[in-house]
């Protein structure tokens, strides 16, 4: 098992995963909610090979190509809350995430979260975090949480406890902190390259996070990611093996859907960012949220930009220096390694 990475090696990931990330969001927010059927008829079996225009009534009909979504806008806001302050406490954080919402006018776009948009609601309202977050269950909250893991290489347990933080304020739910629990700590053992190791550990915090929410009724988040990952390893075409996680485990847009489908495409086909990519993409439903989680976590383990193309026109077109970002990145983390 790899346990030492240079800053070189550090500086490779973190490019590759979040420039992957970003590629994932714009590739899928023109298809996103579609189901495969109807990607199938407009775009041919398995179409989407690149950036396609949306149907007629796409709400995202009014964004530019290449433009991203709330997955990047939010995980930017955490990777800069945590260049700000370092360890950033729940008042901080939760400073930043109101003063980004109303910079970002969530309220406007049609692309942020109906959860995310009730907690900032209540916040503004005086509300407190244990209220905002309190109905909080949809993927938002834990893709938010991601950069706890990219933060702290090697260490699960603070990984988990990190995005509980970042995730609780709104996405308070079990089901949601146990979803960012486990993605967390399954970040922070990636840059081991040992999957075993870390899908053991997502299922673990998987576990214990969903003892640190609001109770509410939904789908085990342990559970359905060791049923994904058996989808997809019996399943001999990655391709079908994804549509089948859409059908059994749900679109991506629940917490409890979209950890677990993530983690079962990439443990498919880890080192090959682009398909794994396009597997995600023609998989149908949260398209943007599940390609751009499987971006980051194949470009941490390989250390490949999916396409260096696509990654020139989404850094351009969303004028994002992704450059500076992960050279800061990259200094606060050999910090903690």
């Amino acid at each position: 098992m790899k346990t030492l990475i240079t800053r070189d090696e550090l500086y490779e990931k973190l490019y590759a995963g979040l420039v992957n990330f970003m590629i994932g969001d714009a590739l899928g927010a023109p298809i996103e909610l579609l189901h495969y059927k109807l990607i199938d008829r407009v775009y041919g079996k398995y179409g989407i090979k690149g950036l396609v225009r949306p149907i007629p009534g796409h709400p995202a009909k009014k964004l530019k190509p290449w433009s991203v979504t709330d997955d990047t806008r939010g995980l930017i806001l955490t990777i800069n809350t945590i260049l700000k302050y370092d360890r950033p406490s729940v008042n901080e954080y939760t400073s930043e995430l109101i003063a980004w919402a109303k910079k970002e006018r969530i309220f406007e776009v049609y692309y942020y979260g109906p959860s995310t948009k009730y907690a900032i609601k209540r916040l503004n309202e005086g509300a407190s975090v244990e209220e905002a977050g309190a109905k909080g269950e949809t993927c938002g909250g834990p893709i938010r949480s991601i950069p706890a893991g990219i933060f702290n290489p090697l260490k699960p347990k603070v990984a988990a406890e990190e995005a509980i933080l970042y995730c609780k304020i709104t996405h308070g739910t079990s089901v949601a902190l146990s979803a960012a629990a486990a993605i967390a700590s399954f970040v922070s053992l990636l840059y081991t390259n040992d999957i075993d190791l870390a899908l053991k550990s997502a299922i673990e915090f998987a576990k214990w996070g969903f003892t640190k929410g609001k109770l509410t009724p939904a789908p085990s988040v342990s559970e359905r990611i060791k049923l994904a990952v058996k989808i997809m390893k019996k399943t001999k075409d990655p391709y079908k093996g994804a549509r089948r996680l859409h059908d059994i485990i749900g679109i991506g847009l629940h917490s409890s859907e979209a950890i677990p489908i993530a983690l079962g495409i990439f443990c498919k086909i880890p080192d090959r960012p682009k398909e794994t990519i396009f597997i995600a993409l023609n998989m149908g439903g949260d398209t943007d949220s599940i390609a751009a989680i499987v971006g980051l976590l194949t470009g941490i383990y390989s250390g490949k930009v999916a396409d260096k193309n696509y990654a020139r026109q989404v850094l351009e077109n969303n004028e994002i220096d992704l450059e500076s970002i992960v050279n800061s990145m990259v200094k606060v983390i050999s910090k903690r390694i």
